[in-house]
C-alpha cells in the first residue's frame, strides 16, 4: 500500500529550489536574487505573467532566500477561500514568528477572490505588519489596479519553446524515456509558454505503456491534427470544393480531434499563410524548413484581404463553437462562408468564374472579351459594339473581369438600375441615417462608370459626414441584389474628386475657351472618359 502511493509526481519532484534552476525567468531571478543580497526588498511585491512559468516557484525560493521557509503561508483564489479563514489567516500573520525574522504570505490568483476577501487583504497591506512579506501572483494585472501602486512589481514572460524542449530532453534523460525529437517538439509547442503544462502533458503520455513516445503517439492523444490536413482544406477551399471539405472534416473528428484544437489550429494555419507572404516575417514560422516551402507556395495562390478576413472568421467560430452545443454545424457553416468569400489569385480569373448566361444578359460583354465569354449571336445582335466607342472607351483586361462596360445604352441602364436601388437603399434604413443628411442623400448622390468602377460621387456639403456607414452596408446591400463579389466602389467629392476626369478637364477648358470645340472637331480628337457628359448632371430623384 506504502509503495502504491510513493510515485511523485515531475511537477514536485522536478521543482526548482535554487535560483540557477529557474527556467526561462533570468531577469527576474536576477533581480530579486540581487535585491535580497542588496537589502532593496520592497514589503508587497507583484508577480504577474502566464500560469506555468514559474511565479509560485520563485515565492517559494525567496521565502528560502530569508531564511523563513518555515513561516510561508499560501492561500488561492480558485480554492474559493471563505472569508471568515482568510481573517484567520491574517491573524496568524500578524504575530511574530518563534523561528526567524519573516513571516511570507503568498497569495495565488488573487483576481479570483470576492470583494469582501479583497477588501480585507487591501486593508491589512495598506498598514502591513513589518515582519510580513506580501508576494501576489496573478495572470491578470489589470483587474487589480488598486494595490499594483503599492507594489514592486515583476512581469513573467512565457517560456521559449528551445528552453522548453531541451528542459524536457533532460527530464526525459533521467528518467530514462526513450522519445522522438519531433514528438518532443509536438509537446513542447502544445504548452503554450507554460513549463508545467509541457511537463505534465510529457508526464501522461509516460503512463500508456509504450516502449517509445513517437510522434504519432503524441497526435493522437493530444488531438493534434497534422498540417498536412489544413493544407488540404485551404486546397479545397481554393477549388470551391465544398463536398470535399465537409467530408475531411469528417474525417479529422473520427480522428478525435476536438472542435476547439481543429479551430485553434486552422486560426494559426491562416496566421502562418500570412507570415508567409513576405519573406522578412518568415523567422515567426516556429516549422521546419520542409514545411515553411508549402506554406509559402499555398500563400502565394491567397490574397492579403482574404486571410485578414479569415482570421476574423475564425475567432468568430471559436465564441460561437463554446456557445452554441453542436460547434460541429458551426464550424461547417464557417467553412462554407469561407469557401464563398475566397477569391485566389490566377493569372485568368475569367476561367475561375464564368458568367452565366443571366449576367450575360444584363451585363453584355463587348466583342474583345468574347473569346473568354462566348455570347450567342441573339445578344450580339442587340447589343452591337462599334469599333468607334471601343476606341473611345479604352477597357483594361484585369477590370473588365470584375465589371464589363458596354456602350452608352449599357452604361445608362445601369445607372438606373444602381439609382433604382439606392432609393430603395435609403428607404430601408432611413431610421438609421441622421436625418440632416438624408434629403441630400436621396437627391442628391450620382452614379457613374468609370475604368469598370462604380463611382458613387456625393454632393459637397455631405464632404465632412461620416459615410462608412452608408457605403459598407449598400455595397453589401447591393452586391446581394446583383450576386456578383466582383463590384469596386469608389466614393467621390463632387467639385474635388471629379476634376481629375478627362470630361471634367475638358468642360473648364470648354468654358474658357469657346474655340476648344471647334478644335477638338477638326482635330478628331477623343476625350478618354467612361463619365458621359449628358449623365453628369444627372441627379437622383424619387419620382
Amino acid at each position: 500500500m506504502d509503495k502504491c502511493f510513493s510515485y511523485i509526481v515531475w511537477s514536485l519532484k522536478y521543482r526548482p529550489v535554487r535560483w540557477e534552476e529557474v527556467i526561462g525567468q533570468m531577469d527576474v531571478t536576477t533581480i530579486l536574487k540581487n535585491s535580497i543580497e542588496k537589502n532593496r526588498l520592497s514589503q508587497v511585491l507583484l508577480f504577474f505573467g502566464p500560469r506555468g512559468v514559474g511565479k509560485n516557484t520563485c515565492a517559494r525560493i525567496l521565502a528560502s532566500g530569508l531564511d523563513s521557509f518555515s513561516n510561508v503561508f499560501e492561500i488561492s483564489g480558485f480554492l474559493n477561500h471563505s472569508v471568515e479563514s482568510i481573517c484567520e489567516t491574517i491573524r496568524k500573520i500578524r504575530l511574530y514568528p518563534k523561528e526567524g525574522k519573516y513571516k511570507i504570505l503568498i497569495i495565488n490568483d488573487f483576481n479570483f477572490f470576492s470583494q469582501d476577501s479583497f477588501n480585507i487583504i487591501l486593508k491589512t497591506i495598506e498598514e502591513p505588519p513589518t515582519h510580513v512579506l506580501f508576494i501576489f501572483c496573478t495572470t491578470e494585472k489589470n483587474k487589480i489596479n488598486s494595490i499594483i501602486s503599492r507594489c514592486q512589481v515583476y512581469e513573467f514572460k512565457p517560456i521559449s519553446l528551445r528552453d522548453i524542449f531541451f528542459y524536457l530532453k533532460k527530464i526525459a534523460e533521467k528518467e530514462r524515456i526513450e522519445i522522438d525529437n519531433e514528438a518532443l517538439f509536438l509537446i513542447s509547442k502544445n504548452g503554450n509558454g507554460s513549463l508545467s503544462e509541457a511537463l505534465n502533458t510529457f508526464e501522461k503520455l509516460t503512463f500508456y505503456g509504450q516502449r517509445k513516445i513517437s510522434r504519432e503517439l503524441v497526435m493522437e492523444k493530444l488531438g493534434i491534427l497534422d498540417t498536412s490536413y489544413y493544407l488540404k482544406i485551404i486546397d479545397y477551399l481554393l477549388d470551391q470544393k465544398i463536398s470535399q471539405i465537409l467530408i475531411l472534416l469528417d474525417k479529422i473528428f473520427q480522428f478525435g480531434v476536438s472542435s476547439i484544437n481543429f479551430i485553434s489550429g486552422l486560426t494559426k494555419h491562416f496566421r502562418d499563410l500570412l507570415l508567409s507572404k513576405n519573406p522578412e516575417t518568415l523567422f515567426l514560422l516556429k516549422l521546419k524548413k520542409k514545411t515553411i516551402r508549402f506554406y509559402i507556395q499555398q500563400s502565394i495562390k491567397i490574397r492579403y484581404s482574404f486571410l485578414i478576413n479569415a482570421l476574423r472568421i475564425c475567432r468568430q467560430m471559436e465564441k460561437e463553437s463554446l456557445i452554441y452545443k453542436n460547434s460541429r454545424l458551426t464550424i461547417e457553416i464557417y467553412l462554407i462562408q469561407l469557401a464563398n468569400c475566397l477569391f485566389p489569385i490566377q493569372k485568368k480569373d475569367s476561367e475561375k468564374f464564368p458568367i452565366q448566361k443571366k449576367d450575360s444578359e444584363k451585363f453584355p460583354i463587348q466583342k474583345k472579351d468574347s473569346e473568354k465569354f462566348p455570347i450567342q449571336k441573339k445578344d450580339s445582335e442587340k447589343f452591337p459594339i462599334q469599333k468607334k466607342d471601343s476606341e473611345k472607351f479604352p477597357i483594361q483586361k484585369k477590370d473588365s473581369e470584375k465589371f464589363p462596360i458596354q456602350k452608352k445604352d449599357s452604361e445608362e441602364k445601369k445607372i438606373q438600375y444602381l439609382q433604382e436601388n439606392w432609393i430603395k437603399f435609403i428607404q430601408k434604413f432611413s431610421e438609421k441615417i441622421h436625418p440632416t443628411y438624408l434629403n441630400s442623400l436621396k437627391n442628391e448622390i450620382r452614379f457613374h462608370i468609370y475604368n469598370n468602377k462604380i463611382l458613387l460621387v456625393l454632393p459637397t456639403q455631405l464632404e465632412n459626414c461620416n459615410f462608412s456607414f452608408i457605403q459598407t452596408h449598400f455595397i453589401k446591400y447591393f452586391i446581394n441584389k446583383l450576386n456578383n463579389p466582383h463590384l469596386e466602389f469608389k466614393i467621390l467629392v463632387k467639385e474635388k474628386d471629379l476634376e481629375n476626369f478627362p470630361i471634367e478637364q475638358y468642360n473648364l477648358l470648354s468654358r474658357k475657351n469657346k474655340y476648344v470645340d471647334e478644335l477638338i472637331e477638326r482635330l478628331n480628337l477623343k476625350i478618354l472618359s467612361s463619365i458621359p457628359t449628358k449623365l453628369y448632371n444627372k441627379k437622383i430623384s424619387l419620382s
